[in-house]
């Protein structure tokens, strides 16, 4: 349910001068973001679905899993986990404490 009011565009943005596909969301301490095509992006046709955004964000997270089984002393995994919703994937991840506070304070 998280997810739902982002795509469609209830809730606004914190960045609302950006474009669409950039805007970044906080909702209930959880970080929310859009998975997007980069004009880099390449096909993966060894992918189910071949869709480059989801091939790069799969990756992505079955990285983080991966270390998260080696579990190595004082790392420390950001929790994340993809949304679908309405041919969109936005990403959602636990915000990292002080990361959006003013460093000069």
């Amino acid at each position: 349910r998280g997810a739902v009011p982002f795509v469609r565009r209830a809730t606004p943005p914190l960045n609302p001068m950006d474009e669409d596909h950039q805007h970044v969301f906080v909702y209930n301490q959880i970080f929310f973001s859009f998975a997007v095509d980069s004009k880099d992006s390449f096909k993966d046709a060894s992918a189910s679905d071949s869709n480059p955004t989801y091939t790069t964000t799969d990756h992505d997270l079955l990285g983080l899993r991966s270390l998260q089984v080696i579990d190595i002393d004082g790392l420390h995994i950001i929790a994340t986990c993809h949304v679908n919703y309405r041919g969109l994937r936005v990403i959602a991840q636990s915000i990292i404490p002080g990361i959006l506070t003013n460093s000069d304070q």
